[in-house]
């Protein structure tokens, strides 16, 4: 390799680890259908596997959750009987309205 690409590459891995030390909060809040009990927060790292980050209890089909995770983390919200919905942890607030989203299946 020459000493631009050394470099350049060395200076991409020292952006990264800086933005990965800076923490922003989350602040989920949601609506869940009848018989879900908890809503879980999980980081998905690799093909499938998942790190358990956070829950929340469901009352009268309503969940929040609070906290603080690296910025511009890639995070999914969901449980068992729910579709799990992915985004980047921005500092944001976010409402998610499990109740009212529905399978859609394409056809070709």
């Amino acid at each position: 390799m020459n000493k631009k690409a050394i470099i350049t590459a060395l200076l991409a891995l020292v952006a990264m680890v800086g933005q990965a030390q800076e923490k922003r909060e989350y602040n989920i809040s949601g609506f869940v259908p009848d018989g879900i009990g908890k809503v879980y927060l999980y980081k998905t790292e690799g093909l499938g596997s998942r790190v358990f980050l956070d829950s929340a209890i469901v009352a009268d089909g309503k969940f929040t959750m609070k906290g603080n995770r690296p910025a511009y983390d890639l995070v999914s919200v969901g449980n068992k009987g729910l579709h799990s919905i992915t985004f980047f942890v921005d500092g944001e607030p976010m409402t998610v309205d499990f109740a009212r989203i529905h399978v859609m299946k394409f056809e070709y």
